[in-house]
Protein backbone atom coordinates (compact mmCIF):
# COMPACT_ATOMS: atom_id res chain seq x y z
CA UNK A 1 0.00 0.00 0.00
CA UNK A 2 1.31 3.41 -1.07
CA UNK A 3 0.65 6.46 0.71
CA UNK A 4 2.26 9.84 -0.55
CA UNK A 5 3.15 12.46 2.52
CA UNK A 6 4.02 16.15 2.40
CA UNK A 7 6.08 17.37 5.18
CA UNK A 8 3.39 18.53 7.47
CA UNK A 9 1.90 15.35 7.35
CA UNK A 10 4.68 13.52 8.13
CA UNK A 11 4.98 16.04 11.31
CA UNK A 12 1.67 15.62 12.54
CA UNK A 13 1.97 11.78 11.90
CA UNK A 14 5.59 11.86 13.77
CA UNK A 15 3.28 13.39 16.55
CA UNK A 16 0.64 11.55 16.93
CA UNK A 17 2.97 8.26 16.66
CA UNK A 18 4.90 10.35 19.70
CA UNK A 19 1.84 9.38 22.00
CA UNK A 20 1.44 6.12 21.21
CA UNK A 21 1.21 3.49 24.36
CA UNK A 22 0.33 -0.13 23.52
CA UNK A 23 1.98 -3.40 23.17
CA UNK A 24 5.79 -4.41 22.75
CA UNK A 25 4.74 -5.52 19.26
CA UNK A 26 2.94 -2.26 17.95
CA UNK A 27 5.83 0.14 19.15
CA UNK A 28 7.96 -2.47 16.92
CA UNK A 29 5.26 -1.29 13.97
CA UNK A 30 5.29 2.53 15.39
CA UNK A 31 9.15 2.76 15.34
CA UNK A 32 8.94 1.23 11.39
CA UNK A 33 6.80 4.01 10.85
CA UNK A 34 8.98 6.36 12.40
CA UNK A 35 11.70 5.38 10.49
CA UNK A 36 9.84 5.48 7.27
CA UNK A 37 8.29 9.08 7.61
CA UNK A 38 11.20 11.05 9.46
CA UNK A 39 12.96 13.86 7.56
CA UNK A 40 16.01 12.98 7.21
CA UNK A 41 19.02 15.82 7.16
CA UNK A 42 19.80 15.59 3.87
CA UNK A 43 16.21 16.55 2.69
CA UNK A 44 16.10 18.72 5.91
CA UNK A 45 18.90 20.88 4.10
CA UNK A 46 17.33 20.90 0.67
CA UNK A 47 13.80 22.43 1.68
CA UNK A 48 15.51 24.52 4.25
CA UNK A 49 14.15 23.29 7.55
CA UNK A 50 15.22 25.16 10.67
CA UNK A 51 13.81 25.27 14.10
CA UNK A 52 13.20 28.26 15.99
CA UNK A 53 11.26 28.81 18.86
CA UNK A 54 9.56 25.45 18.94
CA UNK A 55 8.33 26.38 15.90
CA UNK A 56 9.30 24.30 12.59
CA UNK A 57 9.27 26.04 8.97
CA UNK A 58 10.58 24.93 5.77
CA UNK A 59 10.61 26.23 2.13
CA UNK A 60 7.56 24.53 0.67
CA UNK A 61 8.28 25.05 -2.81
CA UNK A 62 11.36 23.20 -2.01
CA UNK A 63 9.04 20.09 -1.12
CA UNK A 64 8.66 16.61 -2.41
CA UNK A 65 6.08 14.63 -1.42
CA UNK A 66 7.22 11.07 0.07
CA UNK A 67 5.61 8.15 -1.50
CA UNK A 68 5.57 5.40 1.66
CA UNK A 69 5.05 1.84 1.24
CA UNK A 70 2.79 1.28 4.05
CA UNK A 71 2.26 -2.44 5.21
CA UNK A 72 -1.20 -4.29 6.44
CA UNK A 73 0.42 -3.66 10.13
CA UNK A 74 1.62 -0.21 9.70
CA UNK A 75 -2.23 0.93 8.41
CA UNK A 76 -3.70 -0.63 11.12
CA UNK A 77 -2.22 1.41 13.91
CA UNK A 78 -2.36 4.85 12.04
CA UNK A 79 -6.19 3.83 11.47
CA UNK A 80 -6.22 2.98 15.37
CA UNK A 81 -4.76 5.85 16.53
CA UNK A 82 -6.61 7.74 14.56
CA UNK A 83 -9.88 6.45 14.32
CA UNK A 84 -9.69 6.60 18.73
CA UNK A 85 -8.93 10.62 17.71
CA UNK A 86 -11.78 10.62 15.48
CA UNK A 87 -14.40 9.01 18.14
CA UNK A 88 -12.84 11.20 21.27
CA UNK A 89 -13.51 14.21 18.68
CA UNK A 90 -9.57 15.09 18.78
CA UNK A 91 -9.60 16.64 16.01
CA UNK A 92 -9.37 20.28 15.21
CA UNK A 93 -8.58 22.63 12.33
CA UNK A 94 -4.62 22.02 12.93
CA UNK A 95 -5.15 18.62 11.92
CA UNK A 96 -6.57 19.29 8.75
CA UNK A 97 -3.13 17.32 7.13
CA UNK A 98 -4.11 14.22 9.39
CA UNK A 99 -7.93 14.41 8.59
CA UNK A 100 -6.50 14.13 5.00
CA UNK A 101 -3.73 11.34 6.06
CA UNK A 102 -6.89 9.63 7.18
CA UNK A 103 -9.11 10.22 4.30
CA UNK A 104 -6.33 8.76 2.19
CA UNK A 105 -5.67 5.67 4.66
CA UNK A 106 -9.67 4.77 4.36
CA UNK A 107 -9.25 4.53 0.93
CA UNK A 108 -6.05 1.99 0.70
Amino acid sequence: MKLTLSIIQRLKVLVLLNDFKGSYEDLSEVLKIVEKIKVREEEAKSIEMKTEENKITWKQDKEVPLEVDMTKDEKKILMTLLDKMDKDGKFGVEDKPLADVYEELKKI
